[in-house]
């Protein structure tokens, strides 16, 4: 897909969200693809921990293949995670490569507890575009007080060692974000996360607020994060433009769905084209063009749609939706 092809592209999502069509002539432009829901931490503020998760599991390489054999020729970028951590499967790289080979981008989101130098040579030799690691916490204290079961040493470590790795290797690939979440939110604690990574050098630094994934998580006593509030802005843009696969075929509505309560359909029965315009992913379209969210339960309680917008882009993200889609 060439940049025309590309800015064409966007601009038929565009009036699909502005006119609020329900059903589309266009395929999604983005898909999380959840490789695995395993997770070798039990992070404070992730729901991964819950008993509501159901059943573990890793993505089946056929499946997988066939999710990007439907999907090339209209989907820009691809996030191989979604509710586990993506190192855990064995068939990452594979699966990074297929991308490239296909001509679609990818992302990985890690914790980076994992990320050995055998792994870092592997992903980046498959052909990565991005790679964002949660390091959440200014300090040791802090941070093994919210990633529960890392050491924050060595986190730290295999994302300088993967740095130095890209660099004798001369890649300029993948693009290496740190996401920082916030839950202090005082200007003391921002300066000391900006100073430990000013040693480190990623490419980005990004400091944000916690978000509740669809009401699922209430943060603890003393703990600021984002919530919703009665003045609803705008229409959300997921159905219009993405979809989000868990590793078991299973599509849902948006990945602020965690626990799959919307579900959509199911990729080892379906195809991508046939779920887009189902009925059921039609019909969550017309809700949320009246913003009735009430009658859609992984709507009712997120804060997402509720945060300052942008054409129904959280402000918060348009930078990055902007930059990995044009």
């Amino acid at each position: 897909m060439n940049k025309f092809q590309r800015y064409l592209k966007m601009a038929r999502v565009l009036k699909g969200y502005r006119l609020k069509q329900s059903k589309l002539t266009y395929m999604p432009i983005r898909l999380w693809i959840e490789t695995t829901n395993h997770c070798n931490l039990r992070c404070t503020m992730c729901l991964n921990k819950s008993d509501k998760m159901g059943k573990r599991g890793f993505m089946a390489f056929p499946l997988f293949k066939k999710i990007i054999d439907e999907s090339k020729g209209s989907v820009h970028n691809v996030n191989l995670h979604h509710r586990g951590e993506p190192l855990m499967h064995d068939e990452l790289p594979k699966m990074i490569r297929y991308c490239r080979d296909n001509h679609i981008a990818s992302q990985i989101h890690t914790n980076a507890t994992l990320l050995t130098e055998k792994k870092t040579y592997e992903i980046i030799n498959a052909g990565l575009n991005v790679i964002s690691f949660s390091v959440d916490g200014y300090d040791k204290k802090s941070y093994e007080s919210i990633r529960i079961g890392a050491c924050y040493e060595e986190t730290l470590e295999n994302i300088r060692r993967f740095l130095v790795i890209r660099k004798q290797i001369k890649k300029s690939t993948p693009y290496t974000i740190v996401e920082v979440i916030d839950f202090f939110q005082d200007e003391a604690s921002k300066k000391k996360i900006i100073k430990k990574f000013e040693t480190i050098k990623p490419d980005k630094l990004i400091i944000k607020k916690a978000h509740n994934w669809g009401g699922g998580y209430q943060p603890a006593p003393g703990v600021k994060a984002s919530l919703p509030n009665a003045d609803t802005r705008f229409s959300c843009t997921f159905p219009w433009y993405a979809l989000t696969i868990f590793w078991d075929g299973t599509v849902v509505i948006c990945p602020q769905d965690f626990l799959g309560q919307s579900k959509v359909g199911d990729l080892k029965n379906d195809t991508l084209k046939d779920i887009w315009n189902s009925q059921i992913q039609i019909s969550y379209r017309k809700k949320i063009k009246k913003m009735k969210y009430n009658e859609i339960t992984s709507c009712r309680a997120c804060d997402r749609p509720r945060r300052p917008q942008f054409f129904g882009i959280p402000t918060s993200h348009l930078g990055a939706f902007l930059k990995d889609n044009f």
